[in-house]
């Protein structure tokens, strides 16, 4: 304890500095033989003091003078059994659960504790899990166990970690993946078995890869090699879906090969058919069934048409017939009978077989019989029948295999009906007269079959050779129009099939006298900032650009930039002018009703009541009742 020497006794600082209510506080039985003119006033001793509540407390005497501290539970920092302690809360809160995970052994009192207290105390969860938390997370954020909560805030070993939910799971295989190498001393127990984090994996064909822990237990992936999204030589797209790689459209797709891809990958890229059609798609897609859009949508695969050709010498045939939602590629429907063609690499994934199953069960449904001849690439295989399915190794395209398979079909319905069906097969003598019979298809699917409203803005002029019964409403080639109003323009014949028009006409392209910024809007012509914008031709914008340009207010003279499309069809001004009309209203004067004091501005009122201007002016605009304890109104309006 201090002495007095040199200090000022409590009781003199007291009484000098108007503090009696320290003094009243003073707990002389506690004390004992210290009392307050016995001790300095900036003393270190805990002393005991009792507050005009009955609360007996300890604090430092220099914390009572300097701090001004008073009682702690009074000023609510220690916790009032039965008012505010955390059991009492507890219960009237309804959070039993709270209560049941206190943990006695470690802890003090719950009594002693306040809800919204800061310290970190024990927790047993119902699953006997221990762990430390600050109790007002528990009461104020609805914490809970760390290993329990979802997602779980922190590994425990044998709980949820990924070892323990692979074993529960019966996904061994992905403990047998765990790159122990790569992941220096990270142990699958170690891990959330949903975490984020990115480890290493090693699949059983030996590929090394990186990802996410909940992409392999949640999302079920697995080696990005295997799956053909990322690429290795065994899995190129060249080695396993050569015929596809005949496609590959080397000029257009730079220096990407079909040996840079596998067959999972999404990426876009450029094909070419043996017709010379060329368009864009995903090689994932082509591996899963697409072929070239125009071919699929004339029928001008020659080796289906061959199929058409010569059951047409004996029947009458259908072809690409839409029954019930799907496609048949050939059908003799006085017979009942569909014919589809399937190449090597369209039946081979998990979609096509779906698809192929459901087709084959809706067709027999309706009473149709559906036959089916497939390619595959099996050197042991020539020409094979299964019941009503013709296999046969395409390797030599269009060769004496083809031949035969077709042989072997028209035999097969020969069978089925009954009727004597042309078996005379020679596409070496056909073959012109099958794509003369594929041409009439495609010019039967034509645009210009097909829409002939859109051939009358066809540009023969500019688009030479190039005629509409050549190309089908998938193609992607892009060539001349023109509409009535004279205008010309270049598009894709998909875009003009899928609606669009004429891009003058609609404002796309800006024609000078007829849809530029001058005809169209002259007074924002006006303000139209040559100076600044010297680089930009003002007759050859189009009006509803997102271009951001200069203006000159007509008004104030004021520059700023923004883009043609604002002012013409989000009708907005000049900022600085725009500004001045918000500052006019904001300096309007105001009254406190309560008071009838008048101020020149919401600010000062503001600022002489020490409250928000944005609240002042919610009053004066009835979003609000008062503000700062006052009620407020702009004076022109009372």
């Amino acid at each position: 304890m201090e002495t007095l020497s040199m200090k000022t006794d409590l009781k003199t600082w007291c009484i000098e500095n108007d503090r009696q209510d320290i003094l009243k506080e003073w707990d002389f039985s506690l004390n004992g033989d210290v009392t307050p003119e016995s001790i300095a006033c900036k003393s270190g001793y805990k002393a005991w003091w009792i507050c005009s509540n009955g609360h007996s407390y300890k604090a430092m005497v220099s914390n009572r003078v300097r701090l001004n501290n008073s009682c702690p539970y009074c000023s609510g920092r220690l916790a009032i059994i039965g008012e505010n302690d955390l059991k009492t809360w507890c219960i009237q809160n309804d959070r039993q659960d709270i209560l049941a995970e206190w943990d006695v052994e470690k802890n003090k009192d719950i009594e002693e504790y306040k809800a919204g207290s800061s310290v970190k105390v024990s927790w047993i969860c119902k699953s006997g899990h221990e762990y430390e938390a600050k109790i007002y997370n528990r009461t104020t954020k609805n914490t809970g166990c760390p290993y329990c909560c979802i997602p779980p805030k922190k590994v425990l070993a044998g709980f949820n970690d990924l070892e323990t939910w692979c074993i529960e799971n019966e996904r061994n295989d992905i403990l047998e993946e765990w790159d122990y190498s790569k992941n220096q001393g990270l142990l699958p127990k170690m891990v959330f078995h949903s975490g984020t984090k990115q480890v290493w994996w090693r699949c059983t064909n030996g590929h090394e890869y990186k990802t996410k822990i909940y992409s392999r237990t949640n999302a079920g992936t697995g080696c990005p090699y295997c799956a053909g999204q990322k690429v290795s030589e065994e899995n190129s797209l060249m080695f396993q879906y050569p015929d596809i790689a005949k496609e590959w459209n080397y000029e257009k797709n730079g220096n990407l090969t079909p040996y840079d891809v596998g067959k999972g990958c999404i990426k876009k890229v450029w094909w070419k058919c043996q017709y010379g059609h060329e368009w864009q798609a995903t090689v994932n897609g082509r591996v899963c069934g697409t072929n070239c859009p125009q071919c699929s949508a004339s029928g001008t695969s020659i080796t289906e048409q061959g199929i058409a050709y010569y059951l047409k010498k004996s029947f009458k045939v259908k072809q690409r017939e839409k029954i019930n939602s799907f496609e048949v590629d050939v059908y003799l429907p006085n017979e009942k009978i569909g014919i589809e063609y399937d190449g090597s690499f369209y039946h081979s994934s998990e979609y096509s077989k779906k698809r192929e199953k459901d087709k084959d069960l809706t067709m027999s449904k309706m009473g149709i019989r559906l036959l089916r001849i497939k390619e595959v690439r099996d050197s042991n295989v020539t020409v094979k029948q299964e019941g009503d399915i013709f296999y046969f190794n395409s390797d030599n395209y269009l060769g004496k295999n083809y031949e035969q398979v077709l042989i072997c079909l028209l035999k097969y319905i020969e069978d089925i009906t009954g009727k004597t069906v042309y078996k005379d097969v020679n596409i070496k003598r056909d073959v012109i007269s099958i794509r003369e019979h594929g041409s009439k298809i495609l010019l039967n699917n034509s645009i210009e079959a097909t829409f002939p409203k859109l051939v009358q803005e066809w540009n023969y002029d500019k688009n030479g050779e190039l005629l509409p019964s050549m190309f089908s409403r998938g193609s992607t080639q892009k060539v001349w129009w023109k509409c009535i109003n004279g205008h010309e323009w270049i598009a894709p014949i998909s875009r003009r099939v899928q609606g669009s028009g004429c891009p003058y006409c609609v404002g796309r392209i800006a024609q000078y006298g007829e849809n530029d910024l001058e005809t169209k809007f002259p007074q924002l012509y006006e303000e139209w900032d040559f100076k600044k914008n010297e680089t930009v031709d003002v007759s050859s914008i189009p009006v509803g650009s997102h271009s951001r340009v200069w203006w000159k207010c007509s008004k104030c003279g004021y520059e700023w930039q923004c883009s043609l499309y604002s002012r013409t069809q989000l009708k907005t001004g000049c900022p600085k002018c725009a500004r001045g009309r918000i500052e006019s209203a904001h300096f309007r004067r105001v009254k406190n009703l309560d008071t009838g004091e008048i101020f020149n501005s919401v600010k000062e009122a503001a600022k002489k009541y020490n409250i928000t201007a944005a609240n002042i002016s919610a009053c004066c605009s009835g979003r609000r009742n008062v503000a700062g304890g006052y009620h407020w109104g702009r004076e022109e309006e009372l």
